[in-house]
């Protein structure tokens, strides 16, 4: 049995502390981003904001 979770969202203008708050509260992989309008911008994960922060 599978089951899917909702899907959580963030604003495309919040700070990455609250979207890695958000992965680590829900037990996700990453977050879809949504503009002010709030139609889907994109995708940020685990490894995107890693990789801002090594890089």
């Amino acid at each position: 049995e599978v089951m899917t979770k909702g899907i959580v969202s963030i604003k495309s203008d919040e700070k990455i502390s609250n979207a890695c708050k958000l992965i680590l509260e829900n037990n996700i992989s990453g977050l879809v981003v949504l503009d002010e309008n709030g139609n889907i911008n994109g995708i940020i994960s685990k490894t995107d904001i890693v990789k801002s922060i090594v890089n």
